[in-house]
């Protein structure tokens, strides 16, 4: 064995062990989750006024949908600063957010994401974020991705989407206007519940909060390690749009 092939294997296994074995410990014993998420309402009009000029474009396209900003929130969990501007249309039972997400390390999202609940508890979650999800879902909650659509575009395949799941089900009106952000609240928490259901979340040495199970952690490793990340978020597109297509006027 060349030294040049020693150290080959050697780099091959520090990089195994960091995403395998030192990510996990380190989500572990960073990652916190509240026991009940509690929002807060904030003022839509000093947030729509920091918009800038592609955010304009995209809130005059939601406005020609027929949806206007109603409230808004925010949350701040694991390093992760989450503002949530919440739209409603009169003439939709569907809501509709778009979310920014700054992380401390500079990373920053924002997508938009057209939701509809069902009177059976399904709910449907059709977004253009460009990031998968490493947390599971609950089997009421179904999400289709669509990265780098236009809002028109994405509003299109929500609803054939959102026909096909209709069925013998029941739409319900998705924000409530007295209280769109306790919606969002409840809907939040309740998806909070499913992770403390399946194994995923466990009460902290505190009690005060929830923290990662071991198996939750070493899962989540696993899902943002190279190469599986950009394998799962492939798949999750394709998946996304086979469902659109099949459905397809």
């Amino acid at each position: 064995m060349n030294s040049l092939t020693f150290l080959v294997g050697l780099l091959l296994v520090w990089f195994i062990a960091v995403q395998l074995i030192i990510t996990p410990l380190l989500l572990k014993r960073r990652m916190r989750f509240p026991l009940v998420r509690a929002l807060r309402t904030l003022d839509v009009q000093p947030i729509v006024a920091e918009l800038d000029a592609q955010d304009l474009i995209a809130l005059q396209a939601l406005a020609e949908l027929g949806f206007e900003p109603v409230a808004a929130t925010s949350m701040d969990e694991n390093a992760t600063q989450a503002s949530l501007l919440l739209f409603q249309s009169l003439a939709d039972t569907a809501a509709l957010n778009v979310t920014a997400l700054k992380h401390d390390s500079g990373l920053q999202v924002q997508y938009v994401e057209f939701v509809q609940e069902f009177e059976d508890g399904m709910v449907l979650d059709v977004n253009n974020s460009n990031i998968s999800s490493v947390f599971p879902t609950s089997r009421e909650h179904h999400i289709y991705r669509y990265p780098h659509v236009s809002v028109s575009e994405l509003f299109s395949c929500f609803n054939r989407l959102r026909q096909a799941a209709g069925g013998r089900r029941t739409m319900i009106q998705t924000l409530e206007q007295a209280d769109p952000v306790l919606n969002v609240e409840r809907r939040m928490n309740r998806e909070l519940e499913s992770l403390v259901r399946v194994g995923y979340l466990v009460k902290s040495s505190s009690s005060s909060d929830y923290s990662l199970s071991l198996s939750a952690a070493f899962s989540l490793a696993f899902k943002m390690a190279w190469p599986v990340r950009q394998l799962r978020n492939a798949l999750e597109i394709r998946r996304a749009q086979r469902a659109v297509d099949h459905h397809a006027a």
